[in-house]
C-alpha cells in the first residue's frame, strides 16, 4: 500500500462512517448499542484491513525504545493525566461491571487503532513526518462522525473530542516514529480507552 492510497483510505473513513453512525444510531439498533455497532464495523472493515494492506501487522508490537527513552515517559504521563482528569469527573463512581465491559473495548480497540493508524503509516512512510502528521489529523477528524451518534450523550464537546484525539494521537505517532515500534502507543491508548469506554457506557446505559 502507497502512502497515498492509506491517506485516501482515511479519508472515505470519514464519510463512510458518518453514514454508518446516522443509520446506526438513529435507526437500527440504536442509540448506543447503534454506537458499538459503528466501532465493530470500524475495527472489522478498516482498522484490520489497513493493518494487513499496509504491512502494519508484521511490525509486530515492541517496546523498544532505542533512543527515544523519553517517548514510554511522555506517553504514560500524558495517560495518566487522563485519568486524574476521569477521576475528577467522577470516574471511581462508575459500577465495576461497566469499568469491565469498557476495559474489554478498550483492549480490543486500542490496538487495533495503533496497528491501522500509527503502524499502518509507520510501515508505509517511516521517515516522513509530514505523511504522520496527516494521520494523526486523519484520526482525530474520523472521531467527527461517532460524535454525531443519535441518542448518546457525550460528556466533552466535539471539538474537546477532536482536540484531545489530536493531542493522543500526536504522542503516540512521535513514540512510534522515535522508537520504531506501537508497543508504547498501545499502552497509552488502552489506558485511555479504559478512562473513556467506561464513561461513555455509564453516561448511556
Amino acid at each position: 500500500m502507497t502512502s497515498g492510497r492509506l491517506i485516501a483510505c482515511g479519508v472515505a473513513l470519514i464519510p463512510a462512517a458518518l453514514v454508518a453512525v446516522l443509520v446506526l444510531t438513529g435507526w437500527w439498533p440504536g442509540g448506543l448499542e447503534g454506537y458499538l455497532a459503528v466501532l465493530a464495523l470500524y475495527w472489522l472493515f478498516y482498522c484490520i484491513p489497513v493493518g494487513l494492506a499496509s504491512g502494519a501487522f508484521r511490525l509486530g508490537i515492541s517496546f523498544k525504545v532505542k533512543r527515544a527513552v523519553w517517548a514510554p515517559v511522555l506517553v504514560l504521563v500524558q495517560a495518566l493525566s487522563f485519568v486524574a482528569y476521569g477521576l475528577a469527573k467522577g470516574f471511581a463512581e462508575i459500577p465495576l461491571e461497566t469499568m469491565a465491559i469498557g476495559a474489554l473495548l478498550a483492549f480490543i480497540n486500542a490496538p487495533l487503532e495503533e496497528f491501522a493508524w500509527r503502524g499502518a503509516y509507520l510501515s508505509v512512510a517511516r521517515r516522513n513526518p509530514l505523511i504522520q502528521a496527516v494521520g494523526v489529523w486523519l484520526f482525530a477528524l474520523w472521531h467527527v462522525p461517532m460524535m454525531m451518534a443519535t441518542g448518546i450523550t457525550f460528556s466533552e464537546s466535539a471539538a474537546s473530542v477532536v482536540f484531545g484525539t489530536f493531542m493522543f494521537g500526536s504522542v503516540w505517532a512521535l513514540a512510534a516514529f522515535w522508537t520504531g515500534g506501537i508497543g508504547w502507543g498501545i499502552v497509552g491508548h488502552v489506558i485511555v480507552n479504559m478512562v473513556a469506554f467506561p464513561a461513555l457506557i455509564a453516561g448511556n446505559g
